[in-house]
């Protein structure tokens, strides 16, 4: 198969995920990387300069992935059908929210470096919440089938 051809199989969720991904990773490392070092924008390659800001953002990707997994095996909502690129989508939305958000906060108030950690951090435990919450919300909403809980009624039982 040619570029071409597996540029043409990808699917929808393949491509937004790959979008998230550079989202989530990438763009948040440059803008970081833009507003309390500009220099090194011109300074280092291309090539050290996207790892370098994929390794300024990846670490909270993967604090929100540990977080993910273990919200999910909470509430018991692995194992239903759950699709990785949707998974990891909705993990990068996660990112993207809290570091465009600590950015934002960042630019407003001229915060040091230090302070920014802070608001990412503090940011990311509001998210985290957040997060929990609705997918709770939606595990009340639309019950898996097999789920505890879920067995045969008598007729005219309301679900508890």
């Amino acid at each position: 198969m040619s570029l071409v051809e597996d540029v043409k199989s990808l699917r929808a969720w393949e491509i937004t995920a790959a979008l998230a991904f550079f989202l989530a990773t990438i763009a948040p490392g440059f803008l970081l990387i833009h507003h309390y070092s500009p220099a090194l924008l011109r300074e280092l390659e291309t090539a050290k300069l996207v790892v370098f800001a994929a390794s300024l953002t990846l670490p909270l990707l993967g604090i929100n992935a540990l977080l993910l997994v273990l919200m999910g095996s909470f509430l018991q909502i692995w194992g239903h059908g759950a699709n990785r690129s949707e998974v990891f989508f909705w993990l990068a939305v996660w990112t993207i929210a809290v570091f465009y958000g600590a950015l934002f906060i960042a630019y407003l108030c001229s915060l040091p470096p230090a302070q920014f950690v802070a608001v990412v951090a503090g940011l990311d435990v509001v998210v985290a919440v957040a997060v929990f919450f609705i997918i709770r919300f939606f595990k009340a909403e639309n019950p898996q089938p097999g789920a505890p809980g879920d067995g045969p009624r008598p007729a005219g039982s309301a679900r508890s």
